[in-house]
């Protein structure tokens, strides 16, 4: 095997919008090239807006040529339609997964029973839509806090807090953060979360997108105690050392840090993870 033969790592161009399943293809990407392979993004065009549309952007998908690559990782609609020897699938949370889908009057066949024969591997991370062969595969830990820390919003050095409240009963307690602070900044989840999940986690990527004052020294995630039991129990595995998580109750009153500072994954553990995930992932 030539580790400089070309890996990518293939997702939806969605334009204008900063997604999970983008910084998570970032974390693939750099993990790919710690192993030695030669790694890029390869992202497709979409449009998901009726089932007629999304039907042709699956069989665009089925038309392009990528036999000049040598190995795809393809982690949501169309990728999953690209027609490559060499590839594998692992479907994330938040990114599009149409193919899993029944598209009426689609005639293209767009069934999950079709597509996962053809993966070398298929792999769903929890919370994600599975296809019936589907492994599930948990992503390391630190996505949001490497995802903030590209952008300039997070640094191991940073001053004060960004606070993100997800839901308006947790704006008080979010509010009496932020006075308590010498340095922060309040923002909170849009009041219409778009795309097919209005998920907490959704919210949260939406409420960060438009940030771009920094450089802060933490994140502080408050979110209602009713929150998707998941994700909030996946999070002191999943968060990175720049974060903090808390659940409000109902009244306002009582918090609980799921999350401490200091207390998720360092930015070493956070690339040396990453690093071995992507390899476990190449096809």
């Amino acid at each position: 095997m030539s580790r400089g033969e070309r890996t990518y790592v293939s997702t939806a161009f969605v334009p204008f919008t900063r997604r999970r399943v983008d910084a998570v293809s970032d974390l693939l990407v750099d993990g790919l090239r710690a192993n030695g392979f030669h790694a890029e993004r390869l992202r497709l065009p979409v449009d998901v807006r009726s089932p007629q549309a999304a039907a042709a952007a699956a069989a665009a998908a089925a038309l392009v040529d990528v036999t000049w690559a040598h190995r795809m990782i393809e982690i949501e609609f169309p990728c999953m339609q690209l027609l490559h020897g060499r590839a594998a699938s692992w479907r994330v949370r938040g990114g599009l997964d149409c193919d899993l889908v029944p598209v009426a009057d689609g005639g293209l066949g767009l069934r999950q029973a079709d597509m996962t024969p053809r993966f070398d591997r298929d792999w769903a991370e929890p919370g994600a839509r599975a296809g019936e062969a589907s492994v599930l595969a948990p992503a390391p830990a630190g996505v949001l806090t490497d995802h903030l820390t590209r952008r300039g919003v997070l640094a191991t050095d940073g001053t004060g807090t960004l606070i993100v409240s997800l839901d308006p009963s947790c704006d008080a307690h979010a509010q009496m953060l932020a006075a308590a602070k010498e340095r922060s900044q309040m923002v909170t989840a849009p009041s219409g979360a778009s795309g097919p999940v209005a998920s907490t986690e959704a919210r949260l990527w939406e409420a960060v997108a438009g940030v771009t004052e920094g450089t802060f020294g933490a994140i502080h995630v408050v979110l209602p105690v009713d929150a998707d039991p998941v994700l909030v129990a996946a999070l002191p595995a999943a968060a990175g050392a720049l974060e903090v998580w808390t659940t409000v109750g109902t009244d306002a009153a009582s918090a609980t840090d799921v999350v401490r500072l200091g207390s998720g994954a360092s930015a070493e553990a956070v690339i040396e993870a990453w690093a071995v995930f992507a390899g476990e992932l190449v096809p």
